[in-house]
């Protein structure tokens, strides 16, 4: 199903629908090998051509710390002009794509991709978990993966050079559609509490730490009596 939010940058805008290509329900869906996209669409009334969209690409696959991520590239948007109504994303490996919702948080876009395999004795196949800027569809400004495996998600948690943050984590099975849970560990509700769950096709479950949310308008206030 598409995922449908306000515009980030503002309600003139209109809505962003976001949503990916493929299908996995019939026997012979594994053996497709067809190229796949993902979208994000401008909701203002008017008909999109493709050739409004702004594309983004997978830059490079890197291995750290044991896991494998993927760097996106991040063209701009540019909103304002009024020629570009979107973006999208090619998902570059053979035979990968969307069969599952996205979910939005704090401006990021969170789905998941699936690369089925035909071998009997496989537990499916594999896929990603993939979150970019809804804006452009493209990589975040900072750190949004705990690459070095602290439980922490910071500046340290680049792939190749300080400041190149990937934007998808490889699953070693076919993943569900993201759950975002909130407050896990109890208590207030802290940062450290926000966590993405994946149902993996290996009967396990993938558990991702979530950045600190983005605060956006008064998170608190008090009264002043003169």
């Amino acid at each position: 199903a598409p995922d449908v939010v306000a515009h980030p940058s503002g309600t003139s805008f209109g809505w962003m629908v976001m949503f990916g290509t493929g299908k996995y329900l019939e026997t012979g869906d594994p053996a497709t090998t067809s190229s796949q996209t993902f979208y994000g669409i401008q909701d203002n009334g008017a008909t999109v051509a493709n050739t409004s969209l702004v594309q983004q690409t997978v830059t490079s696959t890197v291995t750290a710390s044991g896991k494998t991520f993927r760097t996106l590239s991040a063209n701009t948007v540019n909103w304002a002009g009024g020629t570009v109504h979107g973006w999208y994303l090619n998902l570059p490996t053979s035979g990968e794509r969307v069969v599952s919702e996205s979910s939005t948080d704090s401006r990021r876009v969170i789905f998941t991709t699936v690369i089925p395999s035909t071998a009997a004795c496989s537990t499916g196949g594999t896929g990603w978990l993939m979150e970019v800027d809804l804006s452009t569809g493209g990589a975040l400004s900072g750190p949004n993966l705990d690459v070095n495996g602290d439980g922490t998600i910071d500046s340290n948690d680049y792939v190749g050079s300080p400041g190149t943050y990937p934007s998808g984590v490889m699953q070693n099975a076919i993943p569900s559609a993201v759950r975002l849970q909130t407050n896990a560990g109890g208590g207030g509700g802290s940062n450290d509490s926000l966590l993405k769950r994946l149902s993996l096709s290996d009967k396990t479950i993938s558990t991702v730490k979530n950045p600190p949310p983005t605060k956006v308008g008064r998170s608190t206030w008090r009264e002043i009596i003169q």
